[in-house]
């Protein structure tokens, strides 16, 4: 709350009072929770101060959580179990105290990045305010380079996420301040990655660094240095990789909503060549199919994930009603529908966001215009739902239909985000285009044509989505949807690979007690309650947990 606000408010009687407790409120629920994080992490230090450490490691695991007390906490229970393998855990931000041996060359590493806040980060032996590395920065111009190193869409990742949107004004100063805030958070981190690529090179011990939201800074600067070095085929580039660990899509099981924090997914990004741990690779996918593609009630699962209520509702909005019979009417005519699937724009703009023929989103968006203006084909504007069921801290402030911001045929039609479940449109759908999202995946499953230009979705490996070869290409695709099939084999596989998500890309590390649900405007989310549950830390302290050693499989391997 502003001070100015607030003496605006007191100086009206009536509606002060009232601001008063919201404000003293606020203070309070901001002091119970630092004081659940200071209690989470002393007791997560004296949970690890209970395994002995490696005399002679193997391999060393920098974990950096980020602020992300969820995260952090199934940090511990991974950290324990790598202790158990004679792997060396690193807590990269210090604040949870891991047990070195005497003499470690490797305790310096502990806290060598300070956390400030979910932006600000700085080296613990760097000087303040002074950038450590040589960059080449044109914000305006889409550079941040550091030693041949390109991390500009890390940091523009970040700010789009504090900003609330795609498009980033670099002349407001308040995107300045943030930008150069961010800059020198990205100079701590390559300075870490630095420090420790050197270690591990000296040493000969393997590096799996692990972060979390590794698609912006600062978790992204280790993600992306792995991936430098082994472009580069720099000499001994295999001691250093990232490991994509954080929550598993649950979310998309449950019409969208959030009802649980202890679901987490991992993968060695660096070593497979993607961006995420939703990204399913192909020898996983066919071992799984090996037992369960024979089961009609698997594929069963995968359609009834299209009846889910992702717009908060399973029938279609009467807002929708004139748009949709205008789509009716020229299909009848003999003209097509292409649907464009849209995404929440706060989470585009990241390093994996390039596409077969188009270099960006923004590209895609216009040249999908392009190739339909003037003709007889309709083109659909499907916001994700997403976009308008959010927690109140991440209310965009741009939406993807901001992104058409040129002019227009008359031939686009635009829906609202929750006017329309994917399940009541299929019947007016030619075509679908998506960019990277899920209803690729199930219109695919629907026997729908559809086209996808975003290069890294989570199913790219195992379906193999139809995809442009080049923009003429596209737009003959468009105009002509029968230029793309489905046939009953793709489709039955891509109804199991909603149940293998299902079934082999979550594990559970849930060491708090249960989160608190909480419902705005419709939408749920979790809010953690950043408090140990005793018996399961003590219970992976004394035996090996099934779902945890899974995970270091992966981490170790």
């Amino acid at each position: 709350m502003h001070v100015s606000k607030l003496i605006k408010h007191l100086a009206r009687p009536v509606r002060s009072a009232g601001l008063v407790r919201d404000v003293v409120q606020l203070r309070r629920q901001v002091w119970k929770r630092k004081q659940r994080v200071s209690r989470l992490l002393a007791e997560g230090s004296n949970a690890l101060a209970r395994m002995p450490a490696p005399e002679n490691p193997v391999g060393l695991v920098p974990l950096m959580h980020c602020g992300f007390y969820n995260d952090a906490s199934a940090y511990v229970g991974l950290a324990v179990e790598l202790l158990r393998r004679n792997w060396q855990p690193i807590w990269v931000h210090g604040d949870i105290r891991v047990p070195f041996a005497a003499g470690s060359p490797f305790a310096e590493f502990n806290g060598g990045l300070r956390y400030h806040s979910r932006h600000e980060y700085s080296r613990t032996d760097g000087s303040p305010g002074k950038l450590q590395n040589d960059w080449v920065v044109d914000f305006p111009n889409e550079r941040a380079v550091c030693e041949g190193n390109d991390y500009f869409l890390l940091i523009a990742g970040k700010l789009r996420r504090t900003f609330k949107c795609f498009d980033l004004d670099w002349d407001d100063p308040d995107v300045q301040a943030r930008a150069a805030e961010t800059l020198h958070s990205a100079d701590a981190a390559h300075s870490y990655c630095d420090a420790l690529f050197e270690k591990a090179k000296q040493t000969g011990l393997p590096v799996r660094f692990i972060g979390a939201e590794h698609l912006y800074i600062p978790s992204g600067i280790p993600m992306l240095y792995s991936k430098y070095l082994k472009e580069a085929n720099a000499e001994q580039a295999k001691l250093f990789e990232f490991i994509d660990f954080g929550g598993a899509y649950a979310h998309f099981f449950s019409d969208g909503e959030y009802h649980t924090r202890s679901q987490f997914s991992v993968q060695n990004v660096t070593r497979h060549d993607t961006f995420s741990r939703h990204e399913v690779l192909l020898p996983d996918f066919e071992s799984w199919l090996a037992d369960h593609q024979k089961n009609d009630d698997n594929v069963a699962f995968g359609k009834r994930l299209l009846k889910q209520k992702w717009t908060g509702s399973d029938e279609v909005d009467p807002q929708a009603n004139d748009a949709l019979e205008r789509i009716a009417a020229v299909r009848k005519k003999g003209g097509k529908a292409a649907w464009l699937f849209g995404h929440a724009v706060v989470e585009l703009g990241n390093p994996s966001d390039f596409g077969a023929v188009h270099p960006t989103l923004k590209d895609w968006i216009a040249s999908s215009v392009e190739a339909i203006r003037g003709t007889e084909t309709l083109l659909v504007i499907k916001p994700h739902p997403a976009e308008a069921r959010y927690k109140p801290n991440r209310r965009p402030n741009q939406l993807f239909r901001d992104l058409f911001d040129f002019p227009l045929p008359d031939n686009i039609v635009f829906l609202d985000p929750l006017w329309a479940p994917l399940n009541k449109i299929l019947p007016l759908v030619d075509i679908g285009i998506a960019w990277r999202g899920s209803a690729g995946a199930q219109l695919m499953m629907e026997g729908v044509p559809v086209v996808v230009c975003g290069m890294h979705t989570a199913y790219h490996h195992i379906l193999h989505p139809p995809q442009p070869r080049d923009l003429d290409d596209y737009k003959a695709i468009l105009l002509d949807p029968e230029r793309v099939q489905v046939d009953a084999a793709q489709q039955r596989r891509s109804a199991l690979y909603f149940s293998y998500m299902r079934d082999r890309a979550m594990h559970a590390a849930d060491f708090l007690l249960p989160p608190q649900q909480i419902t705005v405007d419709g939408f749920s989310y979790l809010r953690d309650t950043l408090v140990w549950d005793y018996k399961k830390l003590d219970a992976i302290i004394s035996a090996e947990v099934e779902s945890i050693s899974k995970m270091c499989d992966t981490i170790c391997a």
